[in-house]
């Protein structure tokens, strides 16, 4: 997001997800608004924080309804950051 706060989820990609026999790796992004600003295209010389989270399993998944998924993706991506803002 132009902010750099998460924004809400769609629902698509977690019906697919849940229909379909993977395991989902979240992974936190964070910095890439201060590499290329959304106004223009000059590049500005810095790093991006990337936080790869824990694996969620299919078993877990298949427990979890629509919105029981959705909340620990985010759950996981928003902890990761938190935790870049912090470094």
């Amino acid at each position: 997001s132009t902010t750099g706060e998460l924004l809400p989820f769609k629902n698509g990609i977690f019906r697919i997800i849940q229909k379909s026999p993977v395991a989902v790796l979240p992974v936190t992004i964070y910095g890439t608004g201060e590499i290329l600003p959304k106004k223009g295209f000059k590049l500005f010389p810095k790093r991006p924080r990337i936080i790869i989270h824990p694996l969620i399993e299919t078993e877990q998944i298949e427990k979890w309804n629509l919105d029981e998924f959705k909340s620990a993706v985010r759950h996981r991506i928003q902890l990761g950051l938190d935790m870049a803002k912090e470094l």
